[in-house]
């Protein structure tokens, strides 16, 4: 965290990681909604990821964010007269998931005084993954699709590519209950997913 006037992370010590970024985004949050107390969650995280100043996902950080935020530009974005969507910015353009399993597409419309964020969603391929109006996609079989994310006459693509969820075998073996072994056997087949059994 900086501060005018103070070296350059001096103050960053304190506190780092969430437990700086949370308090940081809520008060910046806060600051827009006292601004303009309508303003959707989408139209909020969007006026905070354009003011970063970068029109990119950190591919550092695995595509979860945009860095710094600058309420300032922010602020400036919000008051300013709206003007139509140039761009779209998505943080994956290729997933490779499991059968059953589910991510999400996280994005945000440039420039930051758009006068609109709702962006619509589809797949090439509802039988492969589908995806809702929240980017959330949840991959339904084996195969290949293709997720569109539009706003008006812009668009972004991400390839997903789901495969199959391995299987694995467990033999005949007595388990074990709280108190003592059970006489019971086990014959079953577990799907093993990314979490685990």
């Amino acid at each position: 965290i900086f501060r005018d006037g103070e070296p350059e992370g001096r103050l960053a010590k304190l506190c780092g990681r969430t437990s700086a970024a949370a308090p940081v985004a809520t008060g910046s949050a806060a600051l827009l909604l006292a601004a303009k107390p309508d303003l959707t969650p989408r139209q909020i995280k969007n006026l905070l990821y354009t003011s970063s100043g970068k029109e990119s996902f950190s591919p550092e950080k695995s595509g979860h964010g945009f860095g710094m935020i600058n309420v300032d530009t922010a602020m400036q974005n919000l008051l300013a007269a709206e003007t139509d969507p140039e761009k779209i910015v998505i943080n994956k353009h290729s997933i490779q998931m499991l059968e059953k399993t589910e991510t999400s597409i996280e994005y945000a419309v440039y420039p930051g005084n758009t006068s609109t964020t709702d962006v619509a969603f589809t797949s090439s391929d509802e039988n492969v993954a589908t995806v809702d109006s929240d980017g959330i996609v949840k991959a339904k079989a084996p195969g290949s699709a293709t997720i569109t994310a539009s706003c008006g006459d812009i668009s972004e693509q991400c390839e997903v590519t789901v495969e199959e969820t391995p299987y694995v075998t467990i033999d005949k073996k007595p388990y074990c209950t709280e108190n003592a072994f059970a006489s019971e056997e086990l014959t079953d087949s577990v799907k093993i997913s990314r979490g685990g059994v």
